[in-house]
């Protein structure tokens, strides 16, 4: 017996030499927990038939070992029995084996292929994570689960099959295989969880089972190449990233059926220029198709209440969306940067604008707003500059700070009758040449119009209405008809106007 190999009652507890080739002897039944722990020197060990477990970090990073011998007899692999040990290239597993738990083969770099027994029935969480050199995985029918994470960061691996036992794809289980082309995945499945196939850069096509309820966050996550996804009839829910990056993704047909779809699912696939929504949608959440540059057109289905909050931004090739009558507000930059929209009809029942919801639509020239409006958030229509004449329905009440800056094209504006308050810097930088205030006008705000250079005319600006600091610096308005300085001489001082910043001798 080797006299550098710890026994007891049949546990190889230790092994504290330093030899190339080991032989363990018959007797033993069970390779105790890190036994061969950081043995850097071993590159072959032939383990006896008898043998039936290999415990937790047994060979954790033997960095040289080449070579193993697994005998039939062997029923279990522990937690991390193998991990890091980067020069085993082939290992063979017999029909018996039960268990191989996680990490067991974690970061296993020069590992090729992996035959999977019919008698395993889960593979664990980690098991081949990190085995950079794994081209080729069988897996038998007989399998019900594969770990979260189980292949995760197997950059080589070009293929693998599915058995048709199995009901989940787990958190992670194929990360960043950044060579996995093909995969089949079956008809059991209901769901794909997190990250599953996340950075599987050469997937090019993925036909999604029927039975398949849901897609997790971020399963299909920047798939480069991706083309084609066949989504399955009862779909009912696409959560948060999980198609974001899919660049070569150009057209997605949504089944009836489905109610939701997660933040960001399909943001950034910059070649999508077809998406088809349902009629069941409800619910569309942040930034869906956000920096899809190449979608021209969309029509959305008519159970949408709300769009959320960059729903549609940097869409930079949409020239012309219809919105359903049943949309009650449009979130926070839902069209921001949507630099070829020209034209959009607002329906009536909507109620809100929100901030920011067409900041920077430089082609926008004409927008039909709708009687049922109530709200127009803060910049909503910040740099518009080919809008033209705006037609505002006469119950909006709140037009919030900055609503329509910089809109350079803007010559006419029709103000709500009802409108009490026009808060700062509204229409500061707008084209408008002239302006008629309703008659129920309490107060402009600061800086309200501020930088209109070509407004000369300014009509019903009574001495009632409060006209706060700079609410017509630099426009053209005469500062005679100023309420604040009226073109009287108040003194021998030159000042600025506070209300229209002109200089007036005081």
């Amino acid at each position: 017996m080797n006299q550098n190999m710890e026994i007891r009652d049949g546990v190889l507890v230790r092994y504290r030499g330093m030899d190339k080739e080991i032989a363990i002897p018959d007797g033993v039944r069970e390779i105790g927990p890190a036994a061969f722990y950081h043995c850097t020197m071993l590159r072959k060990v032939t383990i006896p038939e008898g043998v039936t477990k290999i415990c937790k970090q047994a060979f954790c990073s033997c960095t040289s070992l080449k070579d193993v011998n697994l005998p039939q007899s062997l029923l279990e692999i522990g937690l991390s029995a193998f991990i890091d040990c980067r020069s085993i290239e082939t290992i063979e597993f017999h029909e018996g084996l039960v268990v191989i738990d996680n990490a067991a083969f974690k970061n296993c770099r020069s590992l090729r292929s992996v035959h999977v027994p019919h008698s395993l029935h889960v593979i664990g969480e980690y098991s081949f994570a990190s085995c950079t050199s794994l081209v080729q995985v069988d897996i038998p029918q007989e399998l019900d689960e594969i770990g979260k994470h189980a292949f995760s960061g197997c950059t080589q691996l070009q293929k693998i099959n599915m058995p048709d036992n199995l009901r989940e794809i787990g958190y992670g289980t194929f990360e960043n295989c950044a060579s996995l082309r093909e995969i089949e995945i079956p008809l059991g499945i209901t769901d794909i969880d997190e990250e599953a196939f996340m950075g599987c850069l050469s997937l090019h096509s993925v036909y999604l089972p029927d039975g398949l309820e849901r897609i997790s966050r971020s399963a299909f996550k920047s798939c480069t190449s991706l083309t084609q996804v066949h989504m399955p009839e009862h779909l009912k829910t696409i959560h948060a990233n999980a198609f974001w990056g899919c660049r070569a993704l150009s057209a997605v047909k949504l089944p009836e059926g489905l109610l939701s779809i997660g933040d960001s699912a399909f943001a950034a696939c910059s070649s999508l220029r077809e998406i088809t929504f349902p009629d069941s949608l409800v619910e569309m959440k942040n930034g869906v198709l956000h920096d899809c540059v190449s979608l021209e057109r969309v029509i959305l289905p008519s159970t949408m209440s709300e769009l959320g909050a960059s729903v549609f931004s940097s869409c930079k090739k949409l020239v012309h969306i219809t919105l359903p009558p049943t949309v009650r507000k449009l979130g926070w930059k839902s069209f921001s940067d949507c630099v070829s929209l020209e034209d959009i009809v607002l329906p009536e029942g909507l109620c809100e604008i929100g901030t920011g919801a067409f900041t920077g639509c430089d082609s926008l020239k004409k927008v039909v707003f709708p009687q049922s409006l109530e709200l127009i958030d803060t910049r909503a229509f910040y740099g518009c500059k080919s809008l033209d004449n705006v037609v505002l329905p006469d119950h909006l009440k709140n037009i919030r700070e900055g609503a329509f800056v910089n809109c350079t094209g803007m010559k006419k504006i029709h103000l709500p009758a009802e409108l009490e308050v026009i808060e700062n810097d509204v229409f500061s930088g707008c084209g408008l040449e002239s302006l008629d205030l309703p008659a129920k006008l309490k107060v402009i705000g600061e800086n309200a119009f501020r930088d209109c250079f070509a407004l000369k005319d300014v009509y019903n600006l009574t001495p009632e209405i409060e006209c706060r600091t700079y609410a017509f610096r630099d426009s053209l308005f005469a500062c005679d008809a100023c309420p604040n300085c009226g073109g009287e001489l108040k003194g021998w001082l030159l000042k600025k106007c506070t209300v229209c910043g002109r200089l007036k001798d005081y």
